[in-house]
């Protein structure tokens, strides 16, 4: 009967359950409508209070008929200002209608300036030429606090002649309005919050939690499986397309697989090309995309495409990792998280890092079926060959075998098993898997020797001896840099790496038992030696490297991120003994020492190279807002407290979810401010030239910047590449043989050729023959 009163208390929670989530949706949704209405309204100057502005003065524009047109030089900076009264915490709009939008790229900007007051609180900027804009632009700023009585709203043009700017409207928003819209706002997010704890809950207190992994039918996990891959990938490649390009690292496996696309293997682009050595061995990446320049000029997208499909593969590894020790709704939710972390916004760009994820956690996924008995030889060679194609994506795989086993070896050990190994030594099947894919695969696709690393290589004779030497002259340096990644990996993950040395603590009972916690002890071992080979990494080439130790490689281990995500997932067999207690708030408080010193002390959130470009995508969103997060510090010592004195794991997801989208947000605000955003797009039109008038095509720049900024969007590598000293900035084209056409920068005067198109920042230049 007892059994039967919880079993009908459970029934009328799980019933109040269902009838709250359709509330909060419904009251989610039309907050959502109502706030966004609301916005949209507050955004149109009509809507609001009319203002004219006094003391209006130009330069560089004429008047005529209430329209300002340009008819300065280009070099010349043309400005329109006006004087307006303000009032404090009060919202202005700006509109202006454009004619003669020029074909170059140009800058406009709309500002509010007074002595002492001037920030980019107020000041709003738009990007012309391309015909990328509406001829009617929109814009505004709010005010703040600290208010002049009187200040200049300025319009700033820098750009050629023959822009004009007519019917320029500003108004006032109601305060009334603005606290309306933010109060919406608000309730929206208590909404939100309110959706997410209801969905955690249903996740983690399914009933099916405890269930045997057979006991779903395997049509309906497959059906799940794949609508959601479907669906991530929809996501990923949206995402990805909106990103403007990033780097010289692309620039390179783009180019490669160019070369592969067009002319095969033996066709290989050569160094001469692209300036820089080609004989790295992660050639897998470049055969993966070069499908993508069968499209022409719309390459990269269909590299976002291609990245899009193969980083979503994760979803599967992740699921099967998952539901090893826990349910079927929590596995599958972390999968999902795990396709969606920050730092896999990193597949919107054509790096090795796109291929390597996925396969990264298919040898996790393989190592913890080999940790299983009896020993298998046919998952031992799995485990190999899986670890000999990581190897050709990126060096970086040689954490997987050591990691392996050192887990294999310490379970015997636990289990008191060791002549196992000896007796059936299937491990050794995965050492001799790895070395023979690995070297063949090598020979297939790498014709050279893998040679010079550039300024990747060590610079004091072996990677071991160059990081001890940096980390012994600079031990403060090292400090910080330890701090740093303690740093990015306090909220959220310190509470997770704490739950698996609880569970690596516990003493379990019972086979199953045992078994979850090897597999916690590979997947804790798999992130320690990630993270062991970033910090190595930064130590080896600091000599070299712009950033010096101050540079955080956490792209280098956010693959090994989701493997600790599983672990926050494990709940101990037992109650914590106090030994265990005391290891797991001994691990919080070397994260918190971690977090308060670098943030703290070292100001650590003000360096550049903290969270820069992909370095570091998890922490990107820090610099957002410091109350949000602190907010989150403090949330996640909260957690850690549930975590431990609690088997409920809902608080845990809910607040990895809130996390997600706050620092995914942080994260594609920083890559739209990525430079190649704004850059015109020289290599196609180079690509465009060469479609009606087939030609080589020479490439000629004075630095590595210069030639990524002129020749990315060119869907093959250049005939040849030239690089120019510093203070050189002429350059004779008759010099070039069998070169039809010349690609460079605006900063070089050519002679011998005709300049065929000035798109600003590049020139295209036909030789003459």
């Amino acid at each position: 009967m007892k059994g039967a009163g919880h079993m009908r208390i459970g029934v009328r929670l799980a019933v109040h359950q269902q009838m709250r989530t359709p509330i909060v949706v419904i009251a989610l949704l039309l907050l959502a409508l109502a706030t966004w209405s609301l916005y949209v309204y507050n955004a149109q100057p009509a809507n609001g209070t009319n203002l004219i502005a006094s003391s209006v003065k130009y330069s560089g524009f004429s008047y005529a008929d209430g329209n300002f047109r340009a008819v300065a030089s280009d070099n010349h900076l043309h400005m329109v200002s006006g004087t307006l009264q303000l009032k404090q915490n009060t919202r202005y709009q700006v509109q202006f209608d454009l004619r003669g939008v020029p074909a170059r790229p140009a800058d406009l900007f709309v500002d509010l300036y007074a002595p002492g007051y001037d920030n980019p609180e107020q000041e709003v900027k738009f990007k012309l030429g391309y015909g990328a804009l509406p001829k009617v632009l929109t814009g505004g700023f709010s005010t703040g606090i600290a208010v002049p009585k009187e200040a200049e709203l300025r319009l700033f043009y820098s750009g050629q002649p023959g822009l004009e700017l007519r019917e320029i409207y500003i108004s006032k928003v109601p305060i009334w309005r603005i606290w309306l819209q933010n109060t919406l706002f608000g309730l929206f997010l208590i909404a939100l919050v309110g959706l997410v704890v209801v969905f955690a809950r249903w996740v983690c207190d399914a009933p099916e939690a405890g269930r045997p992994l057979g006991a779903r039918s395997m049509r309906q996990t497959a059906t799940s499986m794949g609508c959601l891959y479907a669906a991530i990938v929809l996501v990923r490649f949206v995402t990805a397309w909106l990103q403007p390009y990033w780097s010289g690292d692309e620039y390179v496996y783009k180019a490669i697989a160019s070369g592969i696309w067009a002319y095969g293997h033996a066709g290989r682009v050569s160094s001469n090309q692209l300036l820089q050595s080609l004989s790295l061995p992660n050639l897998l990446y470049p055969y993966l995309i070069a499908p993508a320049f069968a499209f022409g000029s719309e390459f990269y997208t269909a590299i976002k495409l291609i990245n899009a499909l193969v980083v979503s593969t994760a979803l599967f590894p992740v699921y099967a990792i998952a539901r090893r020790m826990t349910g079927y709704r929590v596995s599958l939710t972390i999968a999902i998280i795990s396709c969606l972390l920050p730092s896999v916004n990193i597949a919107a760009y054509a790096v090795t890092e796109a291929l390597y994820f996925p396969l990264f956690l298919v040898c996790a996924w393989l190592a913890v079926r080999s940790l299983e008995n009896p020993p298998s030889v046919l998952r031992s060679l799995l485990l190999g060959i899986a670890v000999g194609v990581l190897f050709n994506v990126r060096l970086s795989a040689m954490v997987v075998m050591p990691a392996y086993l050192l887990a294999l070896f310490a379970a015997a050990t636990f289990d008191r098993n060791l002549s196992s190994l000896v007796r059936r030594p299937t491990w050794i099947v995965a050492l001799v898997g790895t070395a023979i894919t690995y070297f063949v695969l090598r020979a297939v696709l790498v014709g050279d020797e893998v040679a010079g690393l550039g300024i990747y290589k060590s610079q004091s004779g072996g990677w071991i001896s160059s990081a001890l030497s940096a980390a012994v002259s600079d031990p403060s340096g090292l400090l910080r840099l330890v701090s740093g990644h303690l740093t990015i990996l306090t909220i959220i993950y310190s509470v997770c790496i704490s739950t698996a040395v609880l569970v690596l603590f516990d003493m379990p009972m019972d086979v199953e038992a045992r078994n979850r916690r090897s597999v916690v002890m590979l997947l804790g071992l798999l992130f320690l030696a990630s993270v062991a080979l970033a910090v190595l990494f930064t130590l080896g080439v600091s000599s070299v490297d712009l950033g010096g130790l101050g540079r955080w490689h956490s792209r280098y281990y956010f693959m090994a991120l989701p493997l600790v995500l599983i672990c926050g997932l494990a709940v101990p067999c037992s109650k914590p003994s106090p030994s265990a207690k005391i290891v797991y708030w001994s691990t919080l408080c070397l994260f918190i020492a971690g977090f308060l010193y670098f943030l703290l002390v070292e100001k650590g959130i003000e360096d550049p190279w903290f969270g820069s470009s992909v370095d570091s995508m998890e922490v990107q969103w820090f610099r957002l807002n410091s109350t949000l997060l602190y907010t989150g510090f403090v949330l996640t010592m909260g957690l850690a407290f549930v975590q431990l004195y609690t088997r409920q794991r809902w608080s845990f997801l809910a607040l990895l979810i809130m996390w997600l989208a706050v620092a995914n947000y942080g994260t594609l605000t920083v890559m739209q401010r990525s430079p190649g955003a704004n850059l015109p797009q020289c290599g196609s039109l180079v690509y465009r030239v060469l479609s009606q008038s087939p030609g080589r095509i020479a490439l000629v720049v004075k630095s590595r910047a210069a030639m990524v900024d002129n020749a990315f969007w060119l869907p093959y590598a250049p005939d040849k590449a030239i690089m120019l000293a510093t203070d050189v900035h002429e350059f004779d084209a008759s010099s070039l043989k069998n070169i039809d056409y010349m690609l460079t920068e605006d900063k070089i005067t050519v002679s011998g050729a005709s300049d065929v198109i000035d798109a600003g920042k590049c020139h295209i230049y036909k030789l003459k023959r």
